[in-house]
C-alpha cells in the first residue's frame, strides 16, 4: 500500500535527515499528526517535528520518505489514492 495514503498514527518512525540537526535520530511511535507536524513518542518523551523539514524512515515498511509528502490534513491525504 502507498504509505502516503495510509494512516501513519501508530507507525514506528526514525528521523534520518532534518533541517534542524537536533531532530536527526529521533525515533519512536507517531502519536498525532496535524497539517504541518508529527508528534512522536520517544523514550525521552514527546517530540514535535515539522514534516517539511525531515526525511522519515519507516523500519517496519523498509521505506524512506520525505516528510514534505505528508503535508496536509491527514483526513484529506487519506482520501487521495
Amino acid at each position: 500500500m502507498n504509505m502516503i495514503a495510509k494512516n501513519i498514527i501508530g507507525a514506528q518512525v526514525h528521523v534520518s535527515e532534518a533541517k534542524n540537526k537536533t531532530n536527526i535520530g529521533i525515533e519512536g511511535t507517531i502519536i498525532d499528526e496535524t497539517r504541518q507536524t508529527l508528534k512522536i513518542m520517544t523514550k525521552e518523551g514527546t517530540k514535535t517535528i515539522i514534516k517539511k523539514n525531515v526525511t522519515l524512515e519507516f523500519p517496519e515498511e523498509r521505506l524512506r520518505v520525505k516528510g514534505a509528502l505528508f503535508i496536509g490534513r491527514p483526513e484529506e491525504r487519506l482520501k487521495k489514492k
